[in-house]
């Protein structure tokens, strides 16, 4: 018994001697998002017919009479593609109307990005979208 506690202390000791440390997380660097550029972002397509298309009034806020505008906070990333969409007015609104504005504003083609110093950035874009029924 007494050979047996200093061996195990001893694989103990020696397992954690032996193992690798975890290498440490680096943070990704920070992602710099300009409010204002000098050519600001635009689409590459006729945005409102886009947006008319691909917009499905909810039920719920049909059946409601719930009419409205939201506005959508999102990113135009450098390359182009659409990210970080946030419903920033009008979640008051509710009845589904502003998941289906955030939804429209995540599923828009690439746009051409906005320009600060001839190159590509990542610009902030606030866009209203408007339900209204018929």
């Amino acid at each position: 018994m007494k050979k047996l506690i200093p061996a195990l202390l001893c694989s103990v000791l020696a397992t954690g001697a032996f193992a690798q440390e975890a290498a440490p997380q680096q943070a990704e660097p920070k992602r710099e998002i300009f409010r204002t550029v000098e050519q600001n972002p635009e689409p590459a397509y006729d945005l409102m017919a886009y947006i008319n298309e691909k917009m499905q009034y909810p039920a719920e806020a049909k059946k409601a009479g719930i009419e409205g505008r939201i506005y959508v906070s999102f990113v135009v990333n450098n390359d182009g593609s659409i990210s970080d969409a946030e419903v920033v007015k009008g979640k008051e609104l509710g009845h589904g109307l502003p998941e289906e504005a955030k939804r429209v504003i995540m599923s828009l083609p690439k746009w051409k990005p906005g320009k600060q110093n001839g190159q590509a950035v990542n610009v902030y874009f606030t866009m209203p979208l408007t339900f209204k029924l018929k």
